[in-house]
């Protein structure tokens, strides 16, 4: 079975073959506005000298097409960098171009409250920050879809049609296989996508401002009749219909590849839930309901490639299709299907209600669980990017255990800030002096207050909730104000400071929270994979395995072991991979480490990963230390991991 490394190593070469075929394409617009250009300078030259055609331009030139060539490139290249920068935003900007409406995590409305547990239980449950949710109001029909340049800034949007239509199980299969865009890397592809695009119809906008052009201006009539204007008028006219030509054959190339996205997603959905009929009921009603998944927004066509199902009126030519025909996807998941289609009512379109926020109050537990078991912890790989039904209801179960208060603080900016403060307390007595005085100078008195009161509660929250937990809260951390994130992101430094000792829960804890906040709040590229080979990143991978052997044994030669045995899947004839002193296994090191590692291919975090598990896994023993670790560097790699300490049973011997 194809696991998540090789899925995104896959993805990366999908995108290579589509730059080629987006090459051929721009390669094709470059030779007929050369045509172009040349057939209107050749006429020119015929208007002014057709007595005398003996020094006529002649019809190749490769001055010429050098020259056309590189302002042709130039202006699709360029547009399509500015299409991409314009999406800097990620999924939340092309939510918004298409109408979404960001729903606050605390909404009391029930529609919303079912897809907000939905997405919140699979995000936790593949091992992802959970990302924010979008829904387009005005949108009746059937219809999803995920956005984003990767994990940190992905998005969820669906139309009202989906939470009013679809059942909660039927909510859940669309949902799973949006997620599958997200672990297979087609959400990047997808806005590359529209970029590319983008830049093809530059040229098509460069031929209607001509033409718009030529129109102005009090001498418009002699200019128009002039040669001159003849001319520009010409070429104004072909670069309109070269662009759409170009456009027209980029669009057959995006659909060819939307297709075959679409069979996998539905398949690893279908994989997630073990609920075929969920998905195969969300089709069938989309099939039966007159007006489907129709997308009416005005950007609609742009981000076709995008949808859950077929967002626009279907195409007269199969090549233009961006999903394969509905009947025929249901037909896959559902063998026994026998035509019969429900008959759906339409959605009445109301006004959105004011969303009321829940009050901030917070109640945590916790615990005093130190380990797990877990030789065969390292079956946990191939869950990376394809969770299984049974985290899902682990999730489920896990957060209906947790009070609510709990919950609706994690969805609360303010409270939230709050629950991460009391997360990074000391012990089970709550905040120390430390640590009060830590933030008192920064933090207003109603936090504190708050902050002190929820400190009554620090009985302990079990290290197999800490992390839900956290990933619970990010969607309300983003809805911080840029003051307030940069007071929030001083104080987490502050305590995780204050007692002069750095933990490997507060290194992870800092670690995943502004990694994931940093996509909102500062703007960050998104990076290539530019390492190839583990000998580029050899000391860093010494590092990783070092301070991981580390923190699971206190004896130095069962830690060298540990490492030891890591590093079998890493080994090669010039790598050279040394077990570190501990003045050397510092976080700051690690920090650097990780920053560097993530610019690896997906087949090389793969190995690391798998020399962690096996570095941990040395003693039969997995502390909650390790694990711990091991998420932080498995985030910081861009692998989503199934939080490991709900599901102990599933990978411990017992």
């Amino acid at each position: 079975m194809k696991d998540f490394f090789y899925r995104q190593d896959e993805a990366r070469k999908k995108t290579a073959k589509l730059i080629i075929l987006f090459a051929a394409s721009i390669l094709f617009t470059v030779f007929f506005v050369y045509i172009a250009i040349t057939a209107v300078h050749q006429f020119t030259y015929y208007l002014k000298h057709y007595k005398n055609m003996s020094d006529a331009p002649v019809f190749w030139s490769t001055i010429r097409f050098i020259t056309v060539s590189i302002i042709t490139t130039g202006i699709i290249i360029g547009g399509a960098i500015y299409k991409i920068k314009d999406l800097k935003s990620g999924g939340r900007k092309v939510a918004e171009m298409l109408g979404g409406r960001r729903i606050v995590h605390g909404s009391t409305d029930l529609m919303e409250k079912k897809l907000i547990n939905v997405v919140e239980e699979m995000a936790i449950a593949s091992g992802i920050p959970v990302p924010d949710i979008y829904i387009m109001d005005d949108e009746g029909g059937i219809n999803a879809f995920a956005s984003g340049f990767n994990t940190q800034d992905a998005v969820i949007c669906v139309t009202k049609g989906s939470i009013t239509l679809l059942s909660r199980d039927e909510l859940q299969g669309v949902i799973a296989h949006e997620f599958s865009h997200i672990f297979n890397g087609d959400t990047l592809i997808n806005i590359r996508l529209i970029g590319l695009l983008h830049g093809i119809l530059s040229i098509s906008s460069l031929g209607e401002y001509m033409l718009s052009r030529i129109g102005k201006g009090s001498g418009y009539h002699s200019y128009r009749g002039s040669q001159g204007g003849l001319a520009f008028y010409a070429l104004g006219i072909a670069l309109f219909i070269i662009g759409y030509i170009g456009f027209f054959v980029s669009k057959i190339i995006k659909s060819a590849v939307s297709r075959e996205r679409e069979y996998l997603a539905d398949a690893s959905a279908v994989q997630f839930t073990r609920n075929p009929e969920g998905l195969g009921g969300a089709l069938k009603k989309i099939a039966g309901l007159r007006q489907g998944s129709r997308i009416y927004s005005r950007q609609a066509s742009l981000a076709s490639h995008m949808y859950f199902s077929d967002g626009l009126d279907q195409s007269f030519l199969a090549l233009m299709a961006t999903h394969p025909p509905i009947e025929e996807r249901i037909q896959r998941i559902d063998p026994y299907f026998n035509g019969v289609l429900p008959d759906i009512k339409p959605v009445q379109i109301p006004r959105p209600e004011p969303v009321k926020k829940a009050e901030p109050l917070i109640a945590v537990r916790k615990d005093a669980v130190k380990e797990v078991t877990g030789a065969a912890a390292i079956a946990i790989i191939s869950t990376m990017g394809a969770p299984m039904k049974e985290h899902a209801d682990k999730v489920k179960d896990m957060l209906s255990g947790l009070p609510e208060p709990v919950k609706d603080a994690a969805r609360d900016p303010l409270s939230a800030c709050a629950l991460i403060y009391l997360l990074l307390s000391d012990g089970q007595k709550g905040m120390s002096e430390k640590q009060l005085q830590a933030l008192q100078a920064s933090e207003s008195e109603g936090l504190l207050n708050e902050v002190t009161r929820l400190s009554e509660y620090s009985s302990s929250i079990t290290p197999g909730t800490r992390l839900p937990l956290v990933e619970l809260a990010l969607p309300a951390l983003r809805n911080l104000s840029p003051e307030q994130y940069l007071v929030f992101k001083d104080n987490v430094s502050l305590l995780t400071t204050a007692d002069q000792n750095i933990s490997i829960f507060e290194f992870m804890l800092k670690h995943l929270i502004f990694r994931h906040l940093a996509a909102y709040f500062i703007r960050t590229k998104t990076m290539a994979a530019q390492i190839y080979s583990v000998r580029g990143v050899s000391a860093e991978c010494s590092i990783v395995l070092s301070v991981l052997a580390r923190s699971g044994h206190d004896d130095n030669q069962k830690a060298e072991a540990a490492f030891k045995k890591g590093i079998q899947t890493l080994i090669q004839p010039d790598v050279q991979l040394n077990f570190l002193p501990v003045e050397e296994c510092t976080f700051t090191g690690l920090d650097n480490a990780l920053n560097k590692l993530d610019t690896t291919s997906p087949l090389i975090k793969k190995k690391l990963l798998v020399a962690c598990i096996e570095c941990m896994t040395f003693d039969k023993t997995i502390k909650v230390e390790e694990s711990e670790l091991f998420r932080a560097v498995a985030d910081a790699l861009g692998c989503p991991v199934p939080p490991w300490l709900l599901f102990q049973k599933r990978y411990s011997n017992s």
